[in-house]
C-alpha cells in the first residue's frame, strides 16, 4: 500500500477531485485494500486491513455520513472481490465465517448482516460481475466459473458450471470477470460475460449471453 501520494504523507486510500489529492479517511492498518466499489451512495472497501480511520472493520467496511461502519462482523480472512445489486452486496476471497473455521469464500451482506451464498466454495473466489440476474463467480476452483441465477433478487438457484469456449476449463484460476455489452453493424446489443485468468496467453474468452 503506498504511504504518500501527490506528495502528501496519505497511507493506503486516498480521494482525487480532478486537481489534487486529499485524505479525509484516515488510516488502512493491519493490511491492504484489494477492492472498492459505490454502493447506495456510499464507498465500500474490502481487502485484508485490520482496522481504518482507527475503526475495527475486520476486512470489509463502508463510508457512510461522514464515519466508517464495519460490514466484516464474523469474516476471518481475506476480501478479493466485491458486486451488488441493490439492497445486497456480494463478497468475495478466501474467509471464513463466525466460529467455524471452514472455509465458504463466498457471502453477500444483507439486513446489516454477512450471509453465505449457497454452500460456499472450498477455494479462493477471486472475481465477479453480475449480468442478467445472474451472479458469475471466478476463482480457484477447478479451473471454470460458476453461475447463480434466479427470476428475484434473491440468486437462490442452484449454481451451475459455465465452461468456456470448447467446454473445457481454462488452465488457471480465473482472476476477472466483466460484463461487456457491444453492437455489431448497427444490430441489437451483444451481452457477453469475458474471463480472464493469468496462465492463458492468447485472449480473454468471451461467452455470449
Amino acid at each position: 500500500a503506498f504511504q504518500r501520494i501527490g506528495g502528501m504523507a496519505c497511507e493506503g486510500l486516498a480521494r482525487y477531485n480532478g486537481s489534487g489529492w486529499s485524505c479525509p479517511w484516515g488510516v488502512i492498518e493491519g493490511g491492504t485494500i484489494r477492492e472498492m466499489v459505490m454502493w447506495r451512495g456510499s464507498l465500500v472497501i474490502g481487502g485484508s486491513f485490520k482496522s481504518v480511520g482507527g475503526v475495527r472493520a475486520g476486512q470489509l467496511a463502508r463510508w457512510e455520513a461522514g464515519r466508517w461502519i464495519p460490514m466484516g462482523a464474523g469474516l476471518s480472512g481475506v476480501v478479493h472481490c466485491l458486486a451488488h445489486q441493490e439492497d445486497r452486496m456480494y463478497v468475495g476471497g478466501e474467509f471464513s465465517l463466525g466460529d467455524s473455521r471452514k472455509p465458504v469464500n463466498l457471502a453477500y451482506y444483507s439486513s446489516a448482516k454477512l450471509h453465505v451464498v449457497g454452500e460456499g466454495f472450498d477455494r479462493g473466489v477471486y472475481a465477479l460481475t453480475l449480468a442478467h440476474n445472474c451472479l458469475y463467480v471466478g476463482g480457484a476452483f477447478h479451473n471454470y466459473a460458476v453461475r447463480f441465477c434466479a427470476s428475484d433478487a434473491e440468486l437462490t438457484a442452484t449454481r451451475e458450471t459455465v465452461l468456456m469456449g470448447d467446454g473445457s476449463p481454462l488452465p488457471g484460476p480465473i482472476r476477472v470477470i466483466a460484463h461487456a455489452v457491444g453492437r455489431e453493424q448497427g444490430e441489437k446489443s451483444i451481452h457477453t460475460i469475458n474471463f480472464a485468468s493469468p496462465d492463458y496467453k492468447d485472449e480473454v474468452i468471451k461467452q455470449e449471453l
